[in-house]
C-alpha cells in the first residue's frame, strides 16, 4: 500500500483514488446503456405505427379460439379483393356506356337527315274513311 493508505499501482486503484482502469470502460458502457437504443428514422416508427393500426383495425378485436383450422375468412377476403372488382367492373360499365351513347348519337344524327329529306313531300292518298 501506498502512503494515503490506497492500494498500489498492481491494486487496480491510482493515486487519486479514483477507478480502476478496467472500470472505466465500463461506465461508458452503462451510461449508454442507460440512454437506450439509438432512436429508428421517422421512417420505420411510421411503418411500425401503420403496421400495429392494421392489426389492431383487423385482429384486435376478433376472436379466433374456434380456429383451430386457421381457415381464411370470407369477409377478410371480400375486404381485400372488393376494391380492384369495383375498379374492373367501374372500368368495363363506362367502356359500355361510351359504346351505347356512340350507337345512340349515330342513331339520332341518321334519323335527322331522314326527316329533312321528307319534310317537303306531303301525305299521300285520301285519308281516313269514316262509318256510313
Amino acid at each position: 500500500k501506498d502512503a494515503k493508505g490506497g492500494k498500489d499501482a498492481k491494486g487496480g486503484k491510482d493515486a487519486k483514488g479514483g477507478k480502476d482502469a478496467k472500470g472505466k470502460g465500463k461506465g461508458k458502457d452503462a451510461g449508454a446503456e442507460e440512454e437506450g437504443p439509438e432512436p429508428l428514422p421517422p421512417f420505420y416508427v411510421n411503418q411500425m405505427q401503420a403496421s400495429f393500426q392494421e392489426w389492431s383495425d383487423k385482429w384486435q378485436h376478433r376472436d379466433e379460439r374456434g380456429n383451430f383450422a386457421q381457415k381464411h375468412d370470407p369477409e377478410l377476403v371480400k375486404q381485400l379483393v372488393r376494391p380492384e372488382v369495383e375498379v374492373r367492373v367501374r372500368d368495363e360499365v363506362s367502356a359500355a356506356i361510351a359504346k351505347e351513347l356512340a350507337n345512340l348519337q349515330e342513331a339520332f344524327e341518321r334519323d335527322l337527315k331522314g326527316k329533312k329529306g321528307k319534310k317537303g313531300k306531303g301525305k299521300k292518298g285520301k285519308g281516313k274513311k269514316g262509318k256510313k
